[in-house]
């Protein structure tokens, strides 16, 4: 548990530290938007919120409605960024916040803090995450000198590498930030597609075993 607590510290700081003049932060209705709204709430700096919605989108509509409840309890500045399709949604968000001093955003947080197991984290796995699973996030860092991507931050890289395998899965992680920050967040629902983590869990470890065995062989 303590290197759990030493994350979620070091995971707070580093937020804090990006987290000056303007401030926006994405907001959907998962738990990673979420885990880093409860830190920008503890800090109580004046900040906005943004959420993209487009009617083609797996979880847009719910993600809008959660967001909608989240923003109307706290008095929060709410954007609503409308698209025609769901792939255009990231590049009309960063258009979107462009102006800002700091843009939060929970990108790869799902994809390095729900990892079940520690073997397949390694130059390959963080090779597809980054370059595959997420397109053109380096480039949309490199356009945006206001994206902040907390995960990515060297000092919390390092004090996840020492976070037990048992907290990374199924949003342990994310729920305890907004536990230790403000856990009245937790009141609210979450978009139903980020929290069906059993069967991904079970097929990442299934996978993971997989791929040992193959390279030992």
């Amino acid at each position: 548990m303590n290197e759990l607590k030493e994350f979620i510290e070091v995971f707070g700081k580093a937020i804090e530290k990006r987290a000056k003049g303007r401030v926006c932060c994405y907001l959907s209705g998962g738990h990673d938007t979420r885990a880093i709204l409860s830190v920008l709430l503890y800090l109580d700096n004046e900040f906005d919120v943004a959420t993209g919605y487009s009617p083609d989108g797996r979880t847009s509509k719910e993600d809008l409605e959660i967001a909608k409840k989240i923003v109307a309890k706290f008095g929060l500045n709410h954007i609503i960024v409308e698209c025609k399709r769901e792939e255009e949604r990231p590049r009309l968000m960063r258009e979107a916040t462009r102006e800002y001093d700091a843009v939060f955003s929970g990108v790869l947080m799902s994809e390095y803090l729900n990892i079940w197991n520690l073997h397949n984290i390694n130059r390959g796995y963080q090779k597809a995450s980054l370059y595959g699973h997420i397109p053109g996030i380096y480039s949309a860092l490199k356009e945006n000198n206001n994206l902040c991507v907390p995960v990515l931050e060297p000092e919390v890289v390092e004090a996840w590498k020492k976070v037990p395998p048992k907290f990374k899965h199924d949003c342990i992680i994310q729920k305890a930030i907004i536990r230790h920050y403000y856990p009245s967040l937790l009141e609210f629902p979450f978009t139903k597609s980020y929290v069906t983590f059993g069967f991904r869990r079970k097929f990442v470890q299934i996978r993971d075993k997989l791929v040992y065995i193959i390279k030992h062989l």
